[in-house]
């Protein structure tokens, strides 16, 4: 998830899409966003990429991990998209998301087969994170 962030915040769609195992899956359910295959990733994003502005960085959290079978994990991820103020450093979340992500282990690695991302009400991820 550190090159997720990384390849995000560097705005770079190719590396971006390669995290993701070849025949990967990555969803938005509630926005209608459901990208098949590392070039359809990467595609999008390269069309995204081209209008985030450079204050918003990505960051993201990984929850429980469970191993499925060999090669096969389940990892609960919450991503954060956060707008930093040039000036203070100040961070503010802007959008809030949990999900759950398959990894499978490839020859190259391990790789993001499948991705589900729900939006959660900004006020409520504020209030969950205030709470801890």
């Amino acid at each position: 998830m550190q090159e997720v962030d990384a390849a995000w915040n560097a705005r770079d769609a190719a590396r971006f899409s390669a995290v993701f195992a070849e025949d990967g899956n990555f969803q938005f359910p509630v926005e209608g966003i459901a990208l098949r295959g590392r070039d359809e990733i990467r595609r999008h994003y390269a069309k995204q990429f081209a209008t985030v502005p450079p204050d918003l960085r990505h960051v993201s959290t990984i929850g429980e991990i469970d191993v499925i079978g060999p090669g096969i994990l389940a990892v609960a991820v919450q991503v954060d998209i956060l707008a930093i103020d040039p000036k203070t450093g100040a961070a503010q979340t802007l959008l809030h998301y949990d999900g759950l992500g398959l990894g499978v282990r490839t020859d190259s690695g391990w790789r993001i087969r499948l991705v589900r991302l729900y939006p959660v009400a900004k006020s409520l991820a504020a209030a969950t994170r205030a709470a801890k």
